[in-house]
């Protein structure tokens, strides 16, 4: 069971959610379903305060949009999606790689 963080959405407001979940995805684009998007700035912000929460309520964070090699070190989470940091790579599968051994972009 899961719930998504929006930036429309008060992370007060996600908070009663924490107990009764296994997932929460962040979403750190504006207009979901829209690939190459850029991050909003406070998609870190949250996922480093739901990072933090993971121990006390049992649950992982998941961050979607906007992720790439080059913004891979600003997301604290170990679950993450994405899509066209991928297929419009150059070399999709080294990028599929790297995004999965957490290897940054330099």
């Amino acid at each position: 069971v899961g719930v998504v963080w929006h930036g429309a959405m008060r992370f007060a407001d996600l908070l009663r959610f924490l107990p009764m979940v296994d997932y929460v995805m962040v979403l750190g684009i504006e207009r979901p379903g829209q690939s190459g998007q850029p991050i909003r700035e406070e998609a870190f912000a949250i996922a480093t305060e739901l990072v933090n929460l993971e121990n006390r309520y049992h649950f992982q964070t998941m961050f979607d949009g906007g992720v790439s090699l080059a913004t891979l070190p600003r997301i604290p989470s170990r679950i993450l999606v994405s899509s066209s940091a991928v297929t419009s790579a150059q070399h999709p599968l080294r990028a599929a790689l790297m995004l999965m051994e957490g290897i940054a972009e330099t």
